[in-house]
């Protein structure tokens, strides 16, 4: 029973603790510089069966080649410094200086890395998702970190068919082959805007 109520005061204090740093210097901070690095091209990750007969391994094997095809596929379509771009402009028009404003000449900086993104599948025959996953820090003028999060967010890529969905049966491979380089870019673009909304909320969440 101790040992029980330790374990839930350690949670407490984790929980009430978390960007305590940011809430405390983020009154003095009037405005960020962005500094965004993009970390490669995006992946397909295809859903596998989770069988583990002779029949679901040998189609788990198919879903890998697959996944590499497609990889290949849509970063050759996709301008990972626009992607960036498209992030940055929403981040710029979207903050609106809650809790600080944006600016290009700012000595206080925000550091963003999209250490990951691309099309993720949970299971072969599942909807599959655009997925982004970012890390953010802030530092002070004199080197001092004030903040660090990680932000993950999804949505759909496609709107398979319902009874595909009822069924487990949607293509996901045959929907982005489907897709022309044009498409693939601006679908990425789109995710990108959409996580930079996501990215503003949070911030502002952890700024108290």
């Amino acid at each position: 029973m101790r040992g029980t109520g330790m374990l839930l005061l350690v949670g407490l204090m984790a929980v009430t603790g978390c960007h305590a740093k940011f809430k405390k210097h983020v009154g003095g901070i009037d405005h960020v510089k962005p500094d965004l690095v993009v970390l490669g091209g995006p992946q397909v990750n295809l859903g596998m069966t989770g069988d583990d007969s002779i029949v679901g391994a040998v189609v788990d094997v198919v879903q890998g080649v697959k996944s590499i095809d497609l990889t290949r596929k849509v970063s050759q379509a996709v301008d990972p410094d626009a992607v960036g771009d498209a992030f940055l402009v929403t981040l710029d028009e979207g903050i609106g200086k809650r809790p600080f404003d944006i600016r290009e000449k700012s000595r206080t900086t925000l550091e963003l890395q999209l250490v990951r993104y691309g099309i993720d599948v949970a299971a072969l025959g599942l909807p599959g998702a655009l997925t982004y996953q970012f890390q953010s820090r802030i530092y002070l003028p004199d080197g001092d970190r004030v903040y660090t999060a990680h932000h993950n967010c999804s949505m759909s890529f496609s709107d398979p068919q319902a009874i595909s969905v009822v069924l487990g049966t949607v293509n996901n491979a045959g929907a982005i082959k489907d897709m022309s380089d044009a498409e693939i870019q601006q679908m990425f673009e789109g995710g990108a805007r959409y996580c930079a909304e996501v990215v503003i909320t949070r911030i502002r969440k952890h700024a108290g």
